[in-house]
Formats: C-alpha cells, structure tokens, sequence
C-alpha cells in the first residue's frame, strides 16, 4: 500500500501525507466508520524506520564482506517479513537495492521464503541430525548493527521512499 501511495503522491518522499488533513486523520484502505482501516501518518513513519533499518544492515553487510549487489547471487527473505512481504513493493519503498531486482540463471535474485526457522524447527525435530545442525550453527557470523560506526548515518540517508 504504501509504494502505491507514494508512486501516486499521496505520500511524498520524505513520508509526509501530501494532503496535511490525512496527517491528522490518516488514509482510508477499507471500511468506514469504526470498521475504518487507516494508514495513519505513526504507520507511515514506521514502515520509513523498518525499511531504513533492513536497508543500512543490507548496506553494512556488503561493506563488511568487501561485496557488491552485483556478487549476491540470491537473496531469501524470511520470517514474518518474507511471510508477507511484497518484493516488488520492497524495491519501490528502497527496502531493497535496485541493483538486486530481476533474475539470474532464470530465477528471481529476491525471493520471499515465509516462516524459514518455524519449518528448519520441524525438520529437526522430525528428523534429527545433530552433525547437520551443528554445521548450520557455525555458518553465521552475527554483526550487531549498532556497533558499527556507520549505522546511524546509513540509516538516516535510507528514511526517504
């Protein structure tokens, strides 16, 4: 909804209503009265800090591994995001870099893969392989974006649409 709302320019780039009397009363989706469902302008703002948040840890993580959007051969989403997450909305927000859209090998560089721990959970308890999972353990290396040093600034430069 809210990359329709800004191609269209009822949300402008900076995340501001273009009409100031949605500001107040938000913007209609459905229903009325008290079945109304509003975008209200806190929603707005919240998509802008959850989109520049997954964008500078995108950012920061290629500057880490000295990498280019041009070197990830696949991105997966998942979780409650990629549960329900447009990709195409997440490119048109800038969630996601440009640069990551289209396909390799004839398939999507960007796929939404749903509630990935819940069904790796299952399978593990169905089907216990303790080698496998310690192998998966020792993939990972955690990086705590509010330890690096340009977080904040690659964060701010990241809240437009």
């Amino acid at each position: 909804i809210c990359h329709r709302l800004v191609r269209t320019g009822i949300i402008k780039k900076d995340g501001a209503f273009s009409d100031e009397s949605m500001a107040e009363g938000g913007f209609p989706i459905s229903g009325q009265g008290r079945e109304a469902v509003i975008l209200s302008q806190d929603d707005v703002r919240d998509i802008q800090l959850a989109k520049a948040a997954v964008r500078a840890g995108i950012e920061l993580l290629l500057k880490r591994a000295s990498k280019s959007c041009d070197d990830i051969e696949r991105v997966y989403i998942a979780g409650g995001m990629g549960e329900h997450l447009s990709i195409d909305s997440a490119f048109g927000i800038g969630m996601l870099p440009e640069e990551l859209s289209g396909e390799r090998g004839g398939l999507p560089r960007v796929t939404a893969v749903g509630n990935t721990s819940l069904k790796g959970a299952v399978e593990e308890l169905l089907h216990p392989d303790p080698a496998r999972l310690e192998a998966i353990t020792r993939m990972g290396t955690p990086l705590l974006l509010s330890d690096e040093p340009d977080f904040n600034d690659t964060f701010v430069s990241y809240m437009d649409f």
